[in-house]
């Protein structure tokens, strides 16, 4: 079916081209396309048959495994179309949320932050006492969980 629209559609140009030959056409490439199109068309047309029944049974034979190849050909792009759907959107959801990551390096630098014993104190009772929050936007609530919440620093006396 899509053989025949395409020769149709060549056909209706290049007899367009033919009824007004005063206008030049911008470019030649459909003409050579469709040369090599009704070329490929007219050598399966020019085949001779053989009237020998070994040969009619050879041709049959190609001509089926012909047909079984392309088949499997339909049945492997359906498959790799699926897989690479599927892989495509397991690595979306495998990749980290923007917000994960900001929440990973803020863990990671305020623990650089604190001293080594408290590190190992603290490590085993939060991952058994408080399960990992995921942080929005605003001020980090880990920072300000070990300080007081006064305004000032701590070296500065409050008048």
């Amino acid at each position: 079916p899509a053989k025949g629209k395409r020769r149709k559609i060549l056909e209706d140009l290049a007899s367009l081209r033919a009824s007004n030959p005063e206008e030049p056409m911008v470019s030649t490439l459909d003409l050579e396309e469709a040369q090599d199109f009704l070329d490929v068309d007219q050598a399966p047309a020019e085949e001779e048959e053989c009237g020998n029944p070994m040969c009619k049974e050879k041709v049959k034979k190609l001509q089926d495994q012909v047909a079984d190849l392309n088949q499997q050909i339909d049945t492997l792009t359906d498959s790799l179309k699926t897989v690479s759907q599927r892989y495509r959107l397991l690595r979306k959801r495998s990749l980290p949320t923007p917000s994960s990551q900001v929440t990973r390096v803020t863990r990671k630098l305020l623990s650089a932050l604190g001293s080594p014993g408290e590190k190992e104190e603290e490590g085993p009772e939060q991952s058994v006492a408080e399960p990992e929050e995921v942080e929005g936007p605003g001020p980090s609530k880990k920072a300000h969980s070990g300080t007081t919440a006064y305004p000032f620093p701590d070296h500065v006396p409050a008048l």
